[in-house]
């Protein structure tokens, strides 16, 4: 009584910018969409870089736990949720809430974008996520 255990559920580690290419290119390939990669203001306080060590030992090795689905198909997926006509419908009428405008450090003010660019234009570059999923003695 009293106790709990954390299993973190995790598939796979990628970088927003990685994300971001894989939306774009499912969004053009199979749905015939442009999509254009913006990049806005980090409204978290926290450093620009940093590692990014993910532990997730219990999920696989206590439940087996192996990914079965690509990340590019579930933006498949996503994207054929969400181009349904009425969840589109929804999305368009809503637009104007995605980005964040409460900061961490407690101010009010739309982020403000950076830069907007083509899917592939860009290099992939910096820290490599790292996924730790076999015990450690620590």
């Amino acid at each position: 009584p009293g106790q709990y255990d954390v299993v973190n559920q995790v598939s796979g580690l990628y970088k927003i910018r990685e994300l971001a290419e894989t939306v774009a290119k499912v969004g053009k390939e199979k749905f015939g969409i442009d999509v254009k990669i913006q990049r806005v203001q980090n409204p978290r306080v926290e450093a620009e870089k940093h590692p990014f060590n993910v532990v997730s030992q219990k999920l696989p090795n206590t439940f087996g736990f192996k990914p079965k689905v690509s990340l590019e198909k579930e933006i498949t997926r996503m994207f054929q949720l969400l181009t349904q006509e009425p969840i589109r419908k929804k999305i368009e009428e809503k637009a104007h809430l995605i980005l964040p405008e409460t900061w961490w450090s407690g101010e009010k003010k739309k982020v403000e974008t950076l830069e907007v660019y083509k899917p592939g234009t860009k290099e992939l570059k910096g820290y490599k996520p790292k996924l730790i999923t076999e015990e450690r003695d620590d």
